[in-house]
């Protein structure tokens, strides 16, 4: 950190991430994360990154924030940072043909910020997604996916 007046402090929230309140430079922020990927300990993008007044956080507060969490995590957890702009707000989920953790026919969505996550990962069968999915539009539920059953993901406008 730049001083001794400088913390950072993890809340995890949910199974899959949280927010981190940080004192950088006199500042105060706080930052929503979702827990990357290793070798990344947290995935955060500026559209969740807020200031004291409870702003979004501009181009040049962002950087600071990012380059104060990648010497944090390197110094304490030997990790780093996944910082990214968010591509859309939602993506709709493709599965293989009868591959659906939810029957054919049924449409399956899923927050951009996580949707940004899992392209990389897509078709990899070692690898297994549990994330919060929206099935038809109803509430939010838990699932467990295999990457090597989803196809793709559209961004929904």
């Amino acid at each position: 950190m730049r001083d001794q007046r400088d913390w950072i402090k993890e809340r995890r929230d949910t199974q899959i991430g949280g927010h981190l309140e940080m004192h950088l430079s006199g500042r105060q922020y706080t930052v929503e994360f979702v827990n990357g990927l290793a070798p990344a300990r947290y995935a955060i993008d500026r559209e969740h990154a807020f200031n004291e007044d409870n702003g979004r956080v501009d181009d040049a507060e962002f950087s600071q924030i990012v380059a104060a969490l990648k010497m944090a995590t390197h110094d304490c957890f030997g990790a780093t940072v996944h910082a990214y702009a968010p591509s859309s707000s939602v993506f709709e989920i493709h599965f293989r043909p009868g591959m659906s953790p939810f029957g054919n026919g049924r449409r399956v969505f899923i927050e951009g910020r996580l949707a940004d996550l899992m392209q990389p990962e897509l078709g990899d069968g070692s690898v297994v997604f549990e994330y919060p999915v929206r099935v038809d539009g109803a509430a939010p539920q838990w699932v467990r996916m295999r990457a090597d059953t989803i196809t793709g993901l559209d961004p929904v406008a």
